[in-house]
């Protein structure tokens, strides 16, 4: 298994994926917001599989890349702590 980014939060997901028995939901907590993971192939981890269903602090989005989650996950990160 290898990151597809620098970012070691990739990385860190990634195996909180793997180590997930299979028909299990992963959860994963980055800057304070809580990403689950339903569905995800183990043996593709390179990109989100388009059926996987991610929730970022309470809500489905459609990611494409896991790029893209963290992005999302900075974004809330940032917005819940300028309140």
């Amino acid at each position: 298994m290898t990151a597809p980014a620098a970012d070691p939060r990739i990385a860190e997901l990634l195996e909180a994926i793997a180590d997930t028995a299979p028909g299990h939901t992963t959860t994963w907590i980055s800057r304070g917001i809580e990403v689950t993971v339903y569905g995800q192939r183990r043996y593709e981890l390179h990109t989100p599989t388009p059926w996987a269903v991610i929730t970022i602090a309470g809500r489905i989005r459609a990611i494409r890349s896991w790029q893209q989650l963290l992005d999302l996950v900075d974004e809330l990160a940032a917005s819940t702590s300028s309140e």
